[in-house]
């Protein structure tokens, strides 16, 4: 038995698509069956997501900064 699991993450909608593939013994017999999942993404993934994304960006910020103030005081 083969499993496998794909998710698509789109607008808050997690879908997740599961399959099974079975392949029988001597006589060759082969079969794939399909899952599928859908759930939306919480409030809290959603603000956890976001406060990442702004610690991500305060951060480059900072970063930055301080390349241009290096840089500046190689200048005087």
């Amino acid at each position: 038995m083969k499993e496998s699991a794909k998710v698509l993450k789109d607008n808050d909608v997690v879908e997740h698509i599961f399959y099974h593939e079975w392949i029988g013994g001597g006589n060759g017999t082969h079969e794939t069956h399909y899952y599928i999942t859908r759930g939306r993404v919480g409030a809290r993934k959603r603000e956890k997501d976001a406060e990442e994304r702004n610690n991500k960006i305060t951060v480059e910020l900072q970063l930055r900064k301080r390349q241009q103030e290096e840089r500046d005081k190689k200048m005087i």
